[in-house]
């Protein structure tokens, strides 16, 4: 799905009536909250990639900052998906935010965000775009899923080439990092009675799909690269067990 300022014409000419989310009122304030919060996420993350892919150009790794570039512009495009879903409910738009000022190792944080953060974050996408029941709704979470996956698959090939030191240098964090990301995705509030078919999950959805996502994709992801998983995997199943 592409964001166009313009909507684009039928055969005859005429501009297509423009397709409304119409949210029951009851759920009004936790969907706005979080597609206000997925717009932060997503903007976020522009910044954060784009921060790293000049600091690798600068380092000499062209490679790797022309795929954290082309990251942040995904990113950028997901946070425009965003406001158009807030926009065709009829919600506020959410407010620009400040590009938050990290210190950070390039190497160490492509592992955290783009291996360990973009593949889990995969899975309560894939979650929540399987329980909308809106049309228009399971296609903007589609973009987003696409592109989560599409940027795990861009960390994983660094990961096998070039970052393979990197990543095994960070083995010691990995069960510490898994933890931290799978708790910043269970803290979303529990949605109204409704949320699901709007694709606000309940905690224990979401905890399943991390689950899963967990279990059948990170742990091969690490297992290939020949790196012990099995502390992840307990590390992450104790964070989520209390949920199921």
């Amino acid at each position: 799905m592409d964001i166009q300022t313009v909507a684009p014409r039928t055969r005859s000419g005429e501009l297509p009536l423009v397709e409304l989310l119409h949210v029951p009122e009851a759920l009004t304030v936790a969907f706005h909250a979080d597609w206000r919060e997925r717009y932060g996420r997503e903007l976020d993350s522009a910044h954060r990639f784009r921060a790293l892919a000049r600091a690798l150009a600068v380092d000499g790794d062209s490679d790797l900052a022309s795929r954290l570039a082309a990251a942040a512009y995904d990113e950028e495009r997901h946070a425009a998906v965003c406001v158009e879903v807030l926009s065709r409910a009829g919600l506020p738009p959410p407010k620009p935010i400040e590009p938050k000022l990290r210190r950070e190792d390039p190497l160490r944080a492509v592992v955290a965000s783009l291996c360990i953060g973009e593949t889990l974050a995969v899975g309560p996408l894939e979650s929540a775009m399987e329980k909308a029941q809106h049309p228009f709704l399971r296609e903007s979470l589609a973009v987003l899923r696409k592109g989560e996956i599409r940027h795990a698959r861009e960390g994983w090939a660094w990961a096998a080439e070039s970052g393979a030191v990197a990543l095994a240098q960070m083995e010691p964090e990995l069960p510490a990092l898994t933890t931290r990301v799978l708790t910043e995705l269970l803290e979303e509030p529990e949605p109204p009675p409704l949320g699901p078919q709007w694709g606000l999950l309940t905690r224990q959805q979401r905890a399943l799909a991390l689950r899963t996502t967990l279990c059948g994709t990170l742990m091969p992801a690490l297992a290939a690269r020949g790196l012990p998983y099995e502390r992840v995997r307990d590390a992450g199943l104790n964070v989520l067990t209390p949920f199921l």
